[in-house]
């Protein structure tokens, strides 16, 4: 999957989110794996709120209650977004890209 949004322009990050506050921190719509009575599948969160989670899926939107999402998430997590112009790699402490660091500055 990452390979092929870099093919496509996007960045991409797979990996396994900490724990449920951290997912939500994230403040973006990010792709996740919940156990279900057929098996494992894939949902993209939309929203997390202070209480609920929305989630849609091949089924439709829907809301679960965050003790509920907790019990079937599987804590894997994918996120996709389109980089700021000039963006090669991540940041790191002393970077000095100017139009990255511009861009960043303007989004913060």
């Amino acid at each position: 999957m990452c390979r092929k949004a870099g093919e496509n322009g996007l960045a991409c990050y797979r990996g396994r989110a900490l724990d449920l506050e951290s997912l939500a921190t994230l403040n973006r719509p990010a792709m996740v794996s919940i156990a279900n009575v057929s098996g494992v599948e894939s949902v993209l969160v939309s929203g997390v709120g202070r209480d609920f989670i929305s989630l849609t899926s091949s089924e439709g939107e829907q809301q679960l209650a965050l003790a509920s999402f907790a019990s079937v998430w599987q804590g894997d997590v994918l996120l996709l977004w389109q980089p700021p112009p000039g963006y090669q790699d991540s940041l790191q402490a002393g970077d000095k890209n100017p139009r990255v660091v511009a861009w960043l500055q303007q989004a913060l």
